[in-house]
């Protein structure tokens, strides 16, 4: 089965991030590399994988919400809200201090009820947002779509 057109717009955005850096793609482009990634990670391992994965994920919660908030998601912007304050003085950019903390949590803390909350609450709008992601992408002229056939 031949790829989507979603599938080859995400392909095209990517390579040129990758390739380019955040300079070669435009800020529509970033936010949805960035909700992207952020539905990828809780899809695949919940807020935990999304908490310690280091690539353009916790280490912008600010900016990560703000694209949420862009795309229409204040659901999501909220869990993340919700998980930054987790941390003693928000989350550390780097990553073995950030999960260092992360695991630092004593086993009967709240902070672990608060995240499986957050995690129930994230994962029954999945859904959601990926329906938001697709016309986000559909609704923003990133790349020629007609190329892509």
């Amino acid at each position: 089965m031949p790829d989507s057109k979603l599938d080859r717009t995400w392909d095209d955005i990517f390579d040129r991030y990758r390739v380019g850096g955040r300079e070669a793609i435009t800020e529509a482009e970033h936010d949805w590399i960035r909700v992207s990634n952020f539905r990828y990670q809780v899809g695949n391992g919940g807020l935990s994988q999304y908490i310690y994965n280091p690539w353009d994920a916790a280490t912008e919660f600010d900016d990560t919400i703000a694209a949420l908030q862009r795309l229409g998601a204040p659901f999501a912007a909220v869990v993340i809200r919700d998980i930054a304050q987790l941390f003693e003085s928000g989350a550390p950019f780097d990553t073995d201090e950030r999960y260092n903390e992360f695991l630092s949590w004593p086993e009967n803390s709240d902070k672990w009820h608060i995240l499986d909350a957050a995690d129930e609450k994230i994962a029954s709008k999945l859904d959601a947002l990926d329906e938001l992601l697709d016309e986000f992408i559909l609704g923003n002229s990133f790349c020629d779509l007609e190329d892509l056939d």
